[in-house]
């Protein structure tokens, strides 16, 4: 069996477990001493931030990030690092400025369109 990531919806077991990055811990402290292998982790509001979250903290990390630290986290990365984004598009050059080109390198901050988006997706 390969296994290569997993994502995990641990609300509602805090009385079994503990809280989200108290799980995460556990788990991550775990899988060395079991495997040998190393664990990147990250806990977040949402799949898509704790996917940026863990890989953020590679190799070996363990990133927690709140609700109300989601803009200040995402505010410095390039557009390029939403999961699922071509990222080829966003690093072609350019022979000059036209429509459809405006915003491509970006960042998080400056986007205002994909920002609302994923927040919109994100909490509702």
């Amino acid at each position: 069996m390969s296994l290569d990531e997993a994502f995990l919806n641990v609300r509602g077991c805090e009385r079994l477990f503990g809280t989200a990055p108290e799980i995460a811990r556990k788990i991550k402290e775990c899988v060395r001493p079991k495997t040998g292998l190393i664990a990147s982790v990250g806990v977040a509001p949402n799949k898509f931030l704790a996917k940026l979250a863990s890989d953020i903290g590679k190799p070996d990390g363990f990133v927690v990030l709140t609700p109300d630290k989601v803009t200040e986290f995402l505010s410095p990365l390039p557009v390029s690092r939403i999961w699922g984004v071509d990222r080829h598009r966003f690093h072609r050059p350019r022979p000059k400025p036209g429509p459809g080109r405006k915003g491509a390198n970006r960042s998080w901050r400056q986007n205002r369109t994909w920002r609302k988006r994923v927040v919109r997706d994100s909490y509702g």
